[in-house]
């Protein structure tokens, strides 16, 4: 399997480092950039083109089927994992939404190509 570049766009700054700590264990993810600001990600979003996107489900400012859109317009090859830490949920969309609620699995989610 090849690596996974993976961004992180979350609004809390010490919940995404602690997921960028949590993914820099496993070799076959690479976290390629991380910003609390949805502006300056989308912008580096569209430069790195990774394969994952990581985005907040109840930041103030994002609005996740809004973000989603912008994402897949700067980066239409990822995919988004979209955490909400309120209801310990996940979704993962592939240019489609496909639920998928537990947290605990995240790695798995990235890795996971989804068939369709």
């Amino acid at each position: 399997m090849r690596t996974q570049n993976v961004f992180i766009l979350y609004s809390h700054p010490l919940f995404a480092k602690g997921i960028e700590t949590l993914l820099r264990q496993d070799r076959r993810l690479r976290v390629v950039g991380m910003e609390t600001d949805e502006k300056a990600g989308m912008e580096r979003i569209a430069v790195l083109q990774p394969d994952v996107v990581i985005v907040d489900a109840d930041a103030r400012g994002f609005e996740p089927v809004a973000t989603a859109r912008r994402v897949f317009k700067e980066s239409p090859e990822s995919r988004i994992i979209e955490l909400d830490i309120v209801s310990n949920g996940m979704r993962v969309y592939n240019n489609r939404s496909v639920p998928d609620d537990a947290v605990r699995d995240l790695i798995r989610a990235i890795k996971k190509r989804v068939a369709w």
